[in-house]
């Protein structure tokens, strides 16, 4: 199960690159890989199986100071329905 979440309360247009980079890579990319990588040892070892991605009400409305977290976990869900 997949269930990360760093948020932050900050209006996109003052928010560090940084920051970005960090609250993306704690909501998005680290399921990414992991999904990827399981789901790879399940391919090679032709066991399927069954992955959990929790996301966030945000991921389908945003709130002020929550658009990169939003973006993310809206990525997750996203990333969640074609994997």
């Amino acid at each position: 199960m997949n269930c990360a979440g760093v948020s932050q309360s900050t209006l996109l247009a003052k928010i560090a690159k940084e920051n970005i980079d960090m609250l993306l890579a704690a909501n998005l990319t680290g399921a990414i890989y992991g999904c990827k990588q399981i789901g790879r040892g399940w391919i090679l070892n032709k066991r399927p199986g069954c992955i959990i991605n929790v996301s966030s009400l945000l991921a389908r409305k945003g709130t002020t100071g929550a658009a990169v977290y939003a973006a993310a976990k809206a990525g997750l869900v996203g990333m969640s329905a074609y994997c």
